[in-house]
């Protein structure tokens, strides 16, 4: 039945002096249409829902359980990480035994389904040792990670902290930004060259701090008491990393700036590096074979997770109306033994992130010295990913260090506003 119609014809016959039963008609056939329409609209959101399945999963990882939420949506596996769902690719199914792959970083999850257990491993290939760490999960009925009870301290938790990490005897500063709501926290961890990506935990009745973070990469367990607005305790990752900090709520604490970190050698203005993209295209960073485009030249590497943000963000900005007026041009390092696997690497990273601009493999075994080898002009490398401001003329006018991800809130808004300054500021110039 067409609506429109109907309430159309149903206004008109009132007008026209419709009697008492006919009314009485028409509005029960109306209200027979709501229901079933109501019905039908109850039962597809159920439906869509009820494709949707949960497992709480836990890694083992230092004698501490990592947990994180898998879901499968029909052909579809997700982790959730805090705010971040990762899309896993289906390399092999046998029965109840599957094997999952991060697509960006080719590590794994393999895992053996048995009715509502899960047990198995996640193998980091990305490295050349392979690192197994065992995990075991249940069945569940939501997405929550972690289970807040009732008894949990109902108390604020300042937003910025001020981080000292101290490892073998050397110490490093950080920013801890966090959001807390009913005893849920989460946020990042800010250093001056990258961030620690998606974290995400709860304060307990022993206020006592837990934070975790699993993208399929890094795998982190943060611990610490809190008290009067200091914490003291432990980050670890992986197989063996930890690190013991200490930290003191500061609102106005901040890193210092990333423009400041990475030089030029001195007389140095612009870069004569020369080569091809891993699709073919001449690549030449000289001055005179500059083509009068503002250019952002990103050194980078496919197994860096804040490369890999960065990577995402500039690929959506690229096709944003100010970034089609500026040329992107990445440099990969990569930690691979040959060329060839490093090139098939970086091809598939391209078409996962779906970026249009040209990515030349720079080194498919790099190390610290790489950067300096290929960019003699540099007067340090410090971090990947870095990002090379260059002009109309091919002159690199700032430089910005590391890369504050989407789980890091102000200080990836920062970097959007400094992009876009920088076309209208050098576009002004011209």
């Amino acid at each position: 039945m067409n609506l429109a119609f109907f309430f159309k014809d149903w206004e008109i016959k009132i007008a026209s002096g419709l009697d008492l039963r006919q009314l009485q008609l028409y509005f029960r056939k109306m209200t027979k249409l709501i229901f079933l329409l109501s019905t039908f609209f109850m039962l597809n959101t159920h439906a869509s829902s009820s494709h949707s399945e949960f497992w709480k999963i836990k890694i083992s990882l230092q004698n501490e359980e990592l947990p994180f939420i898998l879901e499968r949506q029909k052909s579809h596996w997700i982790v959730h990480n805090q705010k971040e769902k990762i899309y896993l690719k289906v390399l092999s199914q046998k029965k109840s035994k599957w094997i999952l792959e991060f697509p960006l970083f080719e590590n794994t999850l393999e895992l053996l389904f048995k009715e509502n257990i899960v047990t198995g491993t996640w193998t980091k290939k990305s490295i050349p040792e392979n690192l197994q760490f065992e995990l075991k999960g249940e069945k569940v009925t939501t997405d929550n990670r972690l289970t807040i009870s009732k008894e949990i301290i109902a108390q604020s938790f300042p937003e910025r902290w001020k981080m000292t990490f101290i490892e073998e005897g050397e110490s490093s500063d950080a920013l801890g930004t966090f959001s807390y709501e009913n005893g849920l926290i989460q946020g990042s961890i800010l250093t001056p060259t990258g961030d620690y990506r998606f974290l995400e935990g709860m304060l307990d009745t022993k206020s006592s701090l837990v934070l975790y973070g699993f993208d399929g990469q890094f795998a982190f367990v943060i611990k610490a008491q809190v008290k009067n607005k200091e914490l003291e305790g432990t980050l670890k990752g992986g197989k063996s990393w930890i690190t013991n900090f200490k930290a003191s709520a500061k609102e106005d604490y901040f890193l210092p700036d990333p423009y400041q970190l990475t030089k030029m050698k001195s007389g140095k203005t612009s870069f004569q590096f020369k080569g091809k993209s891993i699709d073919g295209k001449s690549i030449d960073l000289s001055l005179k074979k500059r083509n009068k485009k503002l250019t952002l030249l990103q050194i980078m590497g496919s197994w860096c997770p804040n490369c890999m943000d960065e990577a995402n963000f500039l690929s959506q900005w690229s096709q944003t109306p100010t970034g089609k007026n500026v040329e992107i041009i990445a440099m990969a390092f990569e930690k691979l033994p040959t060329e060839a696997a490093a090139l098939t690497k970086l091809k598939k990273w391209k078409k996962e992130l779906n970026i249009t601009y040209p990515i030349v493999l720079a080194s498919h075994n790099a190390n610290e010295k790489k950067v300096l080898d290929v960019l003699p002009e540099i007067e340090k490398h410090v971090s990947y990913p870095s990002i090379y401001f260059l002009n109309e003329s091919g002159e690199v006018i700032k430089i910005h260090t590391g890369f504050s991800g989407p789980a890091t809130g102000r200080g990836y808004e920062d970097f959007q506003d400094e992009l876009e300054k920088f076309v209208v500021i050098e576009t002004a110039v011209r």
